[in-house]
């Protein structure tokens, strides 16, 4: 279970990343967000953000809504 959650159904990029990273900016290194989503774009967009910043995608599951859970480095 995630430290922290984040529904970003119904938002299109780059909404998602943008609330990520505001969030994120709040949380301690090593706590875990769960994210929703369900933009088409968004497993490449937060595995590029992953990346980018040098946080954890734990784990993500794709379908109809998209869940990804990110740890804070």
């Amino acid at each position: 279970m995630a430290d922290r959650y984040l529904n970003c159904q119904h938002l299109k990029c780059p909404s998602p990343i943008v609330k990520i990273s505001k969030v994120f900016g709040e949380m301690a290194s090593g706590e875990t967000l769960a994210v929703e989503a369900d933009d088409p774009a968004f497993r490449s967009d937060v595995e590029a953000w992953a990346e980018i910043t040098g946080h954890e995608l734990v784990e993500f599951a794709d379908g109809p809504v998209k869940q990804a859970v990110l740890r804070k480095s």
